[in-house]
Order: structure tokens, then sequence, then C-alpha cells
């Protein structure tokens, strides 16, 4: 049985994983409350994830925090930008919906740019994460992704939406594990999303680079 709990055994290293996604949930929450800093705690989310899954990096306290002081000024811009697009499409909707009604081809319209506004959301703060760049860069970055890994896209972009779907569609099962989904919620979405997006990046980045 002693096995079992060794440092290097399978168990012990679930259980580790398992630590580190609770605590990357309870710091995204936590430094996401001022709506504001969303974008700063969303890419330090993705940055200890990513470390997390090349096993890279010291404790995910340290490097969350070694990551939101890094990218809270370069990603307040971004989180603005982000926002207030975000708006404008709700009230521009709302106002065509008004005029519009029931039309399936709005609908359609909708649910469409919807996908593309949360799939370009989605891909803005791991890429801010992952590469320095500018306001502009990070634009072709995310558009480049969007055109070259089109199912990579798909699959970070569904991930982001099986909250919605499970309030959607089941509710009560939400509300009886609340907590559960508090604390694996963000953590877990990112881990799977890096799984598929460290190889991404990583064909972007030169050999000697990949180390650092």
């Amino acid at each position: 049985m002693g096995g079992l709990f060794d440092y290097d055994s399978k168990l012990f290293q679930l259980l580790l994983r398992v630590s580190d996604l609770v605590a990357l949930s309870l710091l995204w929450l936590l430094c996401s409350l001022p709506v504001i800093t969303i974008g700063a705690s969303t890419s330090a989310l993705y940055y200890t994830a990513m470390k997390l899954v090349r096993q890279r990096g010291n404790s995910t306290i340290s490097m969350f925090f070694h990551a939101f002081k890094e990218n809270i000024r370069s990603s307040l811009p971004v989180t603005l930008l982000l926002l207030v697009i975000g708006y404008a499409l709700v009230v521009d909707f709302n106002l065509l919906a008004g005029r519009l009604g029931s039309s399936p081809v709005f609908h359609g319209l909708c649910i469409m740019v919807l996908v593309l506004y949360a799939a370009i959301a989605g891909l803005t703060f791991p890429v801010l994460a992952k590469f320095r760049c500018t306001l502009r860069q990070l634009i072709r970055n995310v558009l480049l992704l969007l055109l070259q890994h089109p199912l990579t896209v798909v699959a970070v972009t569904a991930m982001h939406f099986i909250p919605f779907w499970l309030i959607y569609a089941h509710l009560e099962w939400v509300e009886s594990l609340e907590g559960i989904f508090l604390l694996f919620g963000p953590g877990g979405i990112a881990y799977v999303n890096a799984l598929m997006l460290v190889p991404v990046f990583r064909s972007y980045i030169p050999e000697e680079q990949q180390e650092a």
C-alpha cells in the first residue's frame, strides 16, 4: 500500500495534478472578481496550465501570480476591447431582434457571430500568455490560428461552451454539483485546452527556444 503514495507513484501524481487544478480555479475566480482583470487572470490561468502540461515551472501559485503581474498591463486594453465588442454585439442583437423577430436566418447569423467571437476571445489570452506581442501582432496571431488550425480552434471553443451548455441543458446537475464545478471548471477547461494548444504553439517556436 505504501507504494501507492510514493511521490513518483501515478496515484500521488494524479492527486497533485487535481490539487493544482483546484488551486488554479480558485486563483482565477479570485483574480477575476474585478471584471477588468479577467484578461490578466485568464492569461495567468493558461500560462500556468501550459506549464503544468509541459511539466515545467515551480509551484502553481507562484507561476500564476508571476504571469498575472507580467500580463496585467498588456491584457488590460485587450480585455476592454473584447468587453466593448461583446457589449456592442448584445445591444445590436437585441435591437435587431425587436425588428426581425424570430427569423431563423437572423438567429443563425447570431449564433455564427457568437461562436466566432467566442473563438477569438478563447484564443486571445492563451496567445497572450505564450507570446510577447503588440495588439496588432496579437490580432494577427489569433487570426493565423483560426485559419491554420481550425479543428483545434473548434475543440478549444467547444470546451469554453461546456459550462453554458450544462447550465442550459442540465441545470439540476450544476445546482447539485456547484462546488465541484467551481473547483474544477476553470482549471480543468484550461488544462484540457492547454493539452491541445501546447503542440500548436510549439510549431511556431524555434527549437533552441522551446526549452525556455
